[in-house]
């Protein structure tokens, strides 16, 4: 919880396409939000479409490819409002599907101690179908994700991923709810899409 009483949340990419919409549907279900995006102004939208809703959040500006950046980002947000109940990764630099992993490997780095403290947290990895469209790809995606839950779950972390079409965007925040949700039976480790698990 932060200091005022709502699980925080953090939404990397959180003024994207995708993150966007990811970001607004967290707020409305009692997350205090906090938006990170390479594109301030992206940020600022989410954030003050988040506000025109009635919800409290919280926008920084962080270089997804930079770790320093990432780095800075994460004591930011922990110092001024607390440990994250959740973490969702929707957004990388720019580049390889490979990149766009490493980004995600840093952020839950980043705040892989306040994730363990919580207890119970979770993190969802959002992928766009453009970039795990081949099953090579899939795969790839799918062993990292089962890499990431293999550090937290002994610390009652649930990893999960999540491959969306980026132009349905109400689909992409209903996708995105079930698995942050502490309902979810979705076992940690897993791909999925919008209407389920995905095969290897």
């Amino acid at each position: 919880m932060n200091s005022r009483g709502s699980p925080l949340a953090i939404v990397t990419g959180g003024g994207s396409d995708i993150g966007h919409p990811v970001s607004c549907r967290l707020a409305q279900e009692g997350y205090f939000v906090s938006v990170w995006d390479g594109r301030f102004g992206a940020a600022l939208n989410a954030l003050s479409e988040i506000e025109r809703g009635g919800h409290d959040a919280d926008a920084i500006q962080v270089d997804l490819g930079s770790m320093n950046s990432i780095n800075r980002a994460a004591l930011l947000t922990v110092t001024e409002w607390g440990l994250p109940a959740l973490l969702v990764n929707c957004a990388g630099p720019a580049g390889s599907l490979e990149e766009q992993m490493n980004a995600a490997s840093a952020c839950i780095g980043a705040v892989s101690s306040g994730l363990k403290d919580m207890r119970n947290a979770v993190v969802v990895n959002v992928f766009a179908r453009s970039e795990v469209s081949q099953a090579r790809e899939q795969v790839r995606v799918q062993e990292w994700t089962e890499s990431m839950s293999a550090r937290l779950k002994p610390f009652g972390v649930r990893v999960n991923s999540l491959v969306v079409e980026s132009s349905e965007r109400d689909a992409v925040a209903n996708a995105t709810s079930v698995l942050c949700s502490k309902a979810s039976t979705a076992p940690s480790g897993g791909l999925f899409g919008m209407t389920g698990a995905l095969s290897r």
